[in-house]
């Protein structure tokens, strides 16, 4: 008999292991649905049930049914009981193989656990007990499948943390398995109240049975906003863009790993890692600790797989989001201008996809950008929609404008090379030319004295109008053309950054040049009260001419001269 303990020490040993490797107690579930899975059963029930006694305490009882092939003596002898040592024989040996999975009802320390099973025209029972000794015997009735009820004594008022534990687990490892998994909690309304009156019938609470949730889900991603699902060899991935990425594995529809640690996609982090995926794939194992799956060639097959399906994504992403144009969306479409920014790297953008929002909120593709490029120096300028009338004179000048979103902008400078992309509101707005009913009768006579001026100077290639910008702007003058209404600020007026223009460009696209003056430019109202309106007439246009970098050096030498020549007389 003593040189029996060291085997039996060892087995003991192992038994221990093979339960702690379960992080959580309840896990075994997984275990023992596998179990009904491999023997072939159609439907999996797993019940609940709490039985109660009169002081605050009583049984728990889980039970997992199956309606497989079930077990012969045989089996039982050679695989379900080989490590545990028969109450009546004291035997311990080797472990099988349906016994591995089985061992993991002991990490929750049940009171006992009762199998009933059959095949082959017999039917046996066998009782596990607290010091994993186990009982068989012949059961009277026919079993079809095997059923299997873990009892566990506890107080009431833990139950529903049992059952809520129950069901998470399931629902974490066994949501996409492909047998249906049918899940009853009997046990609703169970408290901890000693002081509650005991019920003489503890089948009562049996009686109103619920019937139960199936708990298998499509095998999709359930936060992703877009998704795709793409088979290949076997292997079927569903790739998706979810606010937080994940990544799971499952092999037979049951869960091998969860995770959002980018480690678990190794050499393939940096093309997946913004993105969702499950995969499911026969020939990909787990770990034995069960917290990584095994990275071998048929995990890189199968992951192959999922960029494969990320390829497939990004047509969706694009269908998505031309959607959202559509419908004026113009919040969400800027926040997939976010997530499309850092995959730019890996595929550029398609030019003709219709993913952005003009000035005036219709939808605009990069080709229509890049098409109104070539007249206005290479630069995109981004609206505030909430200034309806700027939005709308772009618009119908046909600059390219977009609306305004920092997501956008990031975007649009990562796509069009060698483009600036510049708020609208710093270099463009929208006023009206003041009549000659609109002006005082200084203030004509200024302009009146300038126009001829600045014609006399210029041969005419700019005229000399005079709008109200009010006392906030800063703005000594705008240029443009009145029958357009939009008007283009000067490099002059603090604009930092703006590019030189090219005066041709220019003019090509407003014809001749009205510079408008703000009459209420303190520099403009001193003007007014000069008393001598020609030399004020001068300043004024000086101002205009240096203020402005599309006029060259020569201009001002015109200026100049035509001013001598007014005021010196000929031949002194």
């Amino acid at each position: 008999m003593k040189s029996d303990e060291p085997t039996r020490d060892l087995v003991e040993q192992a038994l221990d292991n093979l339960v702690k490797q379960f992080a959580n107690p309840m896990d075994f579930l997984r275990e023992l649905v596998q179990n009904s899975i491999d023997a072939g059963s159609p439907r999996i029930e797993v019940e609940l049930r709490f039985k109660g006694g009169d002081d605050g305490r009583g049984v728990a009882e889980i039970e997992v049914r199956d309606f497989g092939q079930g077990m012969d003596e045989d089996v039982i002898d050679s695989q379900l009981t080989r490590l545990f040592a028969s109450a009546k024989e004291g035997d311990r040996t080797a472990i099988g193989k349906f016994g591995i999975g089985f061992t993991s009802v002991f990490a929750i320390r049940p009171d006992v656990v009762r199998v009933i099973t059959g095949k082959h025209g017999e039917a046996w029972e066998v009782l596990f007990l607290e010091d994993r000794s186990f009982e068989k015997r012949r059961h009277p009735e026919l079993a079809g499948g095997t059923t299997i009820t873990i009892y566990k004594r506890m107080r009431a008022g833990k139950v529903a943390e049992l059952a809520r534990n129950a069901r998470k687990s399931l629902v974490h490892w066994c949501e996409h398995a492909v047998t249906p998994i049918r899940f009853v909690d009997t046990t609703a309304g169970v408290t901890e109240d000693p002081d509650a009156p005991a019920s003489d019938d503890v089948f009562a609470a049996f009686a109103t049975e619920e019937p139960g949730e199936i708990l298998n889900q499509p095998f999709v991603l359930h936060d992703a906003i877009v998704q795709v699902e793409h088979t290949q060899d076997g292997v079927v991935a569903v790739v998706g863009w979810a606010p937080q990425p994940s990544w799971s594995f499952f092999s037979g529809g049951l869960t091998l790993l969860r995770s959002n640690d980018p480690v678990h996609l190794a050499k393939f982090e940096s093309q997946l890692r913004t993105l969702s995926f499950k995969i499911l794939a026969r020939n990909v194992g787990h770990t034995l600790t069960r917290d990584n799956v095994i990275q071998d060639a048929n995990w890189e097959a199968a992951m192959r797989v999922a960029l494969a399906g990320a390829v497939k994504l990004r047509v969706a992403v694009l269908d998505h989001m031309e959607q959202l144009a559509a419908a004026g969306d113009a919040a969400e479409l800027a926040t997939w201008h976010a997530r499309l920014v850092p995959d730019l790297g890996r595929e550029p953008l398609d030019p003709k996809r219709s993913i952005f929002l003009d000035p005036t909120d219709r939808p605009c593709s990069l080709a229509d950008l890049r098409g109104r490029l070539g007249t206005f120096d290479d630069e995109v300028w981004l609206v505030d929609p909430a200034d309806t009338r700027l939005a709308g004179a772009l618009a119908n000048a046909g600059v390219p404008a977009v609306r305004a979103h920092p997501s956008t902008a990031a975007l649009l400078a990562a796509t069009l090379e060698g483009c600036e992309v510049r708020d609208a509101s710093e270099a463009f707005c929208v006023c009206d030319p003041l009549g000659p009913d609109d002006l005082q009768p200084a203030e004509a006579a200024l302009l009146a004295q300038a126009r001829d001026l600045a014609g006399r100077a210029t041969l005419g290639t700019f005229q000399v109008r005079m709008c109200d910008l009010g006392d906030a702007s800063p703005l000594l003058f705008v240029e443009g053309r009145a029958i357009r209404g939009l008007y283009r600020v000067p490099e002059h007026a603090g604009v930092s950054g703006l590019a030189r223009r090219q005066v041709k460009r220019w003019q090509t696209w407003i014809g001749q040049r009205w510079l408008l003056v703000n009459r209420a430019h303190p520099h403009v109202r001193a003007l007014a009260a000069f008393p001598d309106p020609e030399l004020a007439a001068y300043a004024l246009v000086e101002a205009l001419v240096v203020g402005d970098a599309g006029f060259p050096q020569s201009t001002l030498h015109n200026l100049r001269s035509t001013v001598v020549r007014r005021w010196v007389p000929h031949g002194s």
